[in-house]
């Protein structure tokens, strides 16, 4: 099926119907997950303050875009791909990039919701005498393909916080939890607050308690992925 596009940066908005799957990767996807700007109407678009929404669904006839009605048509017919999509373009990167060095280190790359989780994440780290590691640096590796030349961490630790975080860079954090899910694989562990659901965008990763008392579950995670612990 077709994808449907959406890119909006405050009250501006521009849309692309009936895309195929090759055009939606080449002129969308990469350029987003890369932070490079993306070209959609007549204006430019800057992933870091823009927001993007992907649907799949049925073709849209001309009729059915006029007056202004084809994201609406669509949100009718169509379904949300977005998370997904980028996830998978993010696996893509990972794997023609260093990902399959990924056990050269002890170090853990740290994906945090908040300073609160970042804390937790640490002593839960600690527990296991684990060292922690930046985050961005590994995404810009990631991203360009072209690790520093250093150990890669062993594994991504993703801490969301007891309660969903409000008026931080949402989508943002969302890309980045999608890009090491995706690259990363089954040495992305999610680590959940005590209380806190999961979210459906991480819901079939499976999850540990982020309190270092719960360290031993995060070390049978770690240990099922191959790395000593």
């Amino acid at each position: 099926m077709p994808y449907h596009v959406q890119i909006r940066r405050s009250f501006h908005v521009a849309r692309a119907f009936n895309l195929e799957a090759d055009e939606l990767r080449r002129d969308i996807l990469a350029p987003w997950l890369a932070g490079a700007r993306i070209e959609l109407g007549d204006k430019h678009w800057v992933p870091a303050d823009s927001s993007l929404t992907v649907l799949e669904g049925p073709r849209l006839e001309p009729a059915e875009m006029a007056l202004g009605q084809g994201w609406s048509n669509a949100e009718r017919s169509a379904r949300g791909v977005t998370r997904e999509l980028l996830a998978s373009a993010a696996g893509a990167l990972g794997a023609s990039g260093g990902g399959s060095a990924a056990a050269r280190s002890r170090a853990v790359a740290l994906l945090a919701e908040s300073p609160a989780a970042e804390r937790s994440a640490c002593a839960l780290l600690a527990a296991l005498r684990l060292e922690g590691a930046a985050w961005a640096p590994l995404r810009a590796a990631i991203l360009t393909r072209a690790p520093d030349g250093g150990p890669l961490p062993a594994a991504v630790l993703i801490a969301l916080d007891a309660q969903p975080q409000d008026g931080g860079d949402d989508a943002g954090w969302w890309l980045d939890v999608g890009l090491a899910l995706g690259a990363f694989g089954p040495r992305a562990v999610v680590a959940l607050a005590p209380g806190r659901a999961a979210p459906t965008a991480v819901r079939d990763a499976g999850a540990v308690t982020l309190d270092p008392a719960h360290a031993a579950a995060l070390g049978v995670r770690l240990r099922a992925a191959g790395i000593s612990v």
